[in-house]
């Protein structure tokens, strides 16, 4: 969607090794609102969550066990967008070849899931993104709740290829889950819309609701659903589990002439250095006069700059959308971490079944009691998702 540029501030978003990352401290965070406790997260991009050898060995197993199979490629050029199948294979040089005017971009769905002769990647990508959450030494570990959705509910990771010029759309993401993505190769421009109250200091309502900040985010990108994941097997009703957000206005609607190219960037690097070219991608990424916006109203944005083994989390809420300088090969991942994840997630798929259920199913489960210090302690994570689906079974199998 084009329209009237609009100048947002922007901040950068934080950057933290991997052995000095702490999610209590930097992602999951609390403020005081008169007599109560909010809590919020924020982006962070984990530097070095994978080595270079690590990276660039997945990269080389995904192309060696998936290079022949078909997927959609989206191709862009002159602002049209048309959707062609080709192999993984020829994906990945149409990527390479890929320039700003003519760009590729691939969202490979279960691929990884797809065969057993990833099983090595994909626990390894489990691990780099779940240790993140398991700080011992702080005697802290918020296990992902997923591992305990029945496998056909379960999200599965996606493989993302962009080639330069590429952007992903603008849009929160389904399930109101924490989400990672693990650039593999390449970088990437990320760019966040911070949900009005998430850090001040006067305003006390960040839930997903009417008078939330979030809503009015929604309403001012004009967002609309769709839906992400359904269920329902052996003569149940199908049911929709969730359904994310999305906008037809962009975080990088134009790109100013003095933008270098992506071969004009790897000339740059060549002659000063790798330190030299990600300064100059970190310097464009940040300028809105040299990328620009198209969302209106004040709001607040974060960028930062994803590099080969770096690991994004991204908060459930904010809005975000990629854009690739250069090309790029990441896996984006999901988790419902039991401590603040796993309530809203419930919650999302109540609310996304009762869309399409006559009765009033929201009544039927009760949120509060599951996730009662008690009962967690006494029966665990495991006993309340089977009790969820077991619900759920029972709602999809009524006339």
């Amino acid at each position: 969607m084009q329209g009237k540029r609009s100048h947002h501030s922007m901040q950068q978003i934080p950057r933290v090794k991997a052995n000095d990352f702490s999610a209590n401290s930097h992602y999951y965070h609390e403020r005081q609102c008169l007599e109560s406790t909010i809590a919020y997260e924020t982006p962070v991009i984990v530097e070095g969550a994978l080595s270079p050898s690590t990276c660039e060995s997945i990269c080389d197993r995904i192309a060696s066990v998936c290079g022949s199979l078909e997927i959609d490629v989206q191709r862009k050029r002159s602002g049209q967008t048309n959707v062609y199948q080709c192999s993984l294979e020829q994906a990945f040089d149409l990527m390479m070849l890929s320039k700003r005017d003519d760009a590729i971009f691939a969202f490979c769905e279960g691929l990884l899931d797809g065969t057993n002769l990833l099983c090595h990647e994909r626990d390894t990508l489990t691990t780099c993104r779940e240790k993140l959450f398991a700080n011992e030494a702080e005697g802290s570990i918020d296990e992902d709740w997923f591992k305990w959705f029945p496998t056909n509910a379960q999200p599965s990771d996606c493989v993302i290829l962009a080639g330069e010029g590429a952007t992903s759309t603008l849009h929160r993401d389904p399930f109101e889950w924490t989400g990672t993505s693990i650039c593999l190769e390449g970088t990437k421009v990320w760019r966040f819309v911070q949900p009005p109250g998430t850090l001040a200091q006067n305003n006390d309502s960040f839930n997903d609701g009417p008078c939330s900040g979030v809503f009015h985010i929604d309403n001012l990108l004009q967002s609309y659903r769709l839906n992400s994941l359904a269920w329902g097997d052996n003569g149940e009703d199908t049911l929709t589990l969730s359904k994310g957000w999305q906008s037809d206005f962009s975080l990088y609607s134009s790109i100013d002439c003095s933008v270098p190219s992506a071969r004009e960037l790897a000339k740059i690097e060549e002659k000063f250095g790798f330190d030299e070219k990600i300064k100059m991608v970190e310097s464009i990424g940040n300028d809105q006069s040299r990328i620009s916006p198209t969302v209106h109203g004040d709001t607040k944005l974060w960028s930062g700059v994803q590099r080969a083994g770096d690991l994004i989390i991204i908060p459930a809420y904010w809005w975000h959308q990629t854009y690739a300088l250069e090309p790029s090969l990441a896996v984006a991942s999901q988790r419902c971490g039991g401590k603040r994840d796993a309530a809203r997630v419930i919650q999302h798929i109540l609310n996304s079944i009762s869309l399409g259920c006559s009765e009033n199913v929201l009544g039927g489960f009760d949120l509060s009691a599951a996730m009662s210090p008690k009962r967690l302690e006494h029966d665990g994570p495991r006993s309340i998702i089977k009790e969820l689906f077991d619900y759920i079974h029972g709602v999809g199998m009524k006339p």
